[in-house]
């Protein structure tokens, strides 16, 4: 009997997980990444924010398309150019590195980090973070959390990022072009992108909670995070 109630139950967890398929979300026609159910887009400060919050964690992507006419991105100088924008990001946000390392998806070099910032108490502080150039478009994949959740939201954080998928045309991807003689990023271009980055995600975040608030969810849908987030 117990071994037929112990089958049963992992037969509906199975049943749950298959169910629990998530929100797939194309961006720019160049990635595409699962959010846990359909995120919030918005446009701010000439970015595209897509968010979703829950119970435990922001989750966002911010689209950043670089203006090749004012600056360039050198092929040979990626790694510099994710290191100078991680840089200004954890200046702008008083933040603290914990960890960095590269990753790679379909022949793209991208920068993963997990970093660590109280300067703003509106916002969660453990922030995991994925840093990829696909074409002339800069996009910054975000889990947000608070430190005592790191733990709990280890899986969901992981699904996220591993749902991360390149769907623009193999043959036209590129991270840059030769040597081209006009301003390259350096770190007052990271600095500027991070301050923009802070700025659209609490603006963000606080339009997501308004519009949740407006549409009157269930209590369990009020969030953990929200008692921080109100402006």
């Amino acid at each position: 009997m117990k071994k037929i109630l112990s089958t049963i139950l992992l037969l509906f967890s199975i049943l749950q997980l298959f169910g629990q398929t998530g929100y797939k979300q194309k961006i720019r026609e160049l990635i595409s990444i699962t959010f846990p159910q359909k995120p919030e887009i918005l446009d701010t400060l000439g970015q595209s924010s897509y968010q979703f919050m829950d119970s435990s964690a922001v989750y966002s992507v911010i689209a950043q398309k670089i203006d090749q006419e004012k600056m360039a991105v050198e092929t040979d100088q990626i790694s510099e150019i994710y290191d100078n924008l991680i840089k200004g990001m954890l200046n702008a946000s008083q933040g603290k590195l914990i960890s960095k390392k590269q990753f790679e998806i379909d022949g793209l070099k991208g920068s993963d980090i997990e970093s660590v910032s109280k300067a703003n108490p509106n916002l969660p502080d453990l922030r995991f973070r994925r840093i990829l150039l696909v074409n002339n478009t800069i996009f910054t994949i975000n889990f947000w959390t608070l430190s005592e959740n790191r733990q709990t939201t280890e899986t969901a954080r992981t699904k996220f990022f591993n749902s991360l998928t390149i769907i623009a045309d193999k043959t036209t991807l590129s991270q840059g072009t030769e040597k081209s003689g006009l301003f390259t990023f350096g770190y007052i271009t990271g600095i500027f992108f991070s301050w923009v980055f802070i700025a659209g995600v609490i603006a963000g975040i606080i339009l997501l909670i308004r519009r949740l608030t407006r549409k009157k969810k269930n209590p369990s849908a009020s969030l953990t995070l929200s008692s921080k987030h109100q402006p």
